[in-house]
């Protein structure tokens, strides 16, 4: 549930830098540049999630954190308040997320899940098998 929430706010967040992008006079193909590297880095993070990797959950805070500061940047070229304060939402609550998961699946020992049994000291154990009779073959019924 966590990975299609990161997956759902990345989206959002990309949703809001295109549609300030959409907005900039200025230096916009710094912006398609940016984009473009980062889209390459969000599937390689998504590929980590996927596969549970060590280094996915630092990997999309840093992304998040990244694209905070994008989000920060298109909003001094373009004023628009509802899409920066939706992608600013998006981007902090991303952060939170990807950093709850940065303690990752605790790993089990052995002794956590294999289970074992005391058998007493005292009682010899009883080592003769016994295997169940064969039921007596039975041949078919011949139809005179």
């Amino acid at each position: 549930m966590r990975i299609l929430t990161l997956v759902i706010l990345m989206a959002v967040n990309l949703g809001a830098a295109l549609l300030m992008m959409k907005k900039m006079r200025g230096p916009w193909w710094i912006e398609y540049l940016i984009l473009g590297i980062a889209g390459l880095v969000i599937l390689g993070g998504f590929f980590g999630l996927w596969v549970d990797a060590e280094w996915a959950y630092p990997l999309m805070t840093i992304i998040f954190a990244l694209s905070l500061a994008n989000l920060l940047w298109l909003y001094m070229y373009v004023k628009y308040l509802t899409v920066f304060a939706l992608g600013l939402l998006a981007n902090i609550t991303g952060v939170v997320i990807s950093m709850t998961g940065l303690g990752g699946a605790k790993q089990m020992s052995t002794d956590e899940f294999l289970e074992t049994y005391d058998t007493p000291k005292d009682e010899p154990l009883d080592h003769s098998i016994v295997m169940p009779k064969k039921a007596a073959k039975r041949g078919r019924l011949r139809k005179r």
